[in-house]
């Protein structure tokens, strides 16, 4: 029985572990795609300013939906952080008889605290798409802008 333990207990750690990964990356993506559009613009403005207005335009929205994604995740951070804090407070609740009656209450705050979490993280991978999908579009008009001129 030990062994089916450490064999589940393996698999949590190693879920934790990815999940840290990938929020790391997720991280790294946004502020790279942030830096190069920024680049991106300062290039166009210097080299052609009169004919870059597509791509300068798109590069722009690719920074503006990576701030926006900055923000929503530090948002569900802070919800996230919340929720950690509310189980805790239902866990020594839950040991303390006299409390049953506020269970219930915390149970559907969790609930909600949960429901949100979950359309931040949603609305995360939706602006970073968008942030990928401005910047490529962006950084395509910019090679035609430049080998047009």
């Amino acid at each position: 029985m030990s062994m089916d333990f450490n064999v589940v207990a393996d698999a949590k750690g190693a879920e934790i572990r990815w999940q840290h990964i990938r929020i790391n990356q997720f991280t790294v993506v946004n502020q790279s795609l942030i830096g190069f559009s920024m680049t991106a613009i300062g290039f166009l403005q210097t080299t052609a300013p009169d004919h870059a207005s597509v791509a300068i335009g798109l590069l722009a929205l690719s920074v503006l939906c990576g701030i926006c994604c900055a923000v929503i995740r530090l948002m569900d951070f802070r919800i996230t952080a919340r929720i950690a804090r509310l189980k805790r407070k239902k866990r020594e609740m839950s040991t303390d008889k006299r409390n049953c009656e506020n269970g219930s209450g915390l149970a559907e705050m969790l609930k909600k605290k949960r429901t949100t979490a979950k359309c931040l993280g949603q609305d995360s991978w939706i602006l970073l798409k968008g942030q990928v999908g401005a910047f490529l579009l962006g950084f395509i008009a910019a090679i035609v802008t430049q080998w047009a001129n």
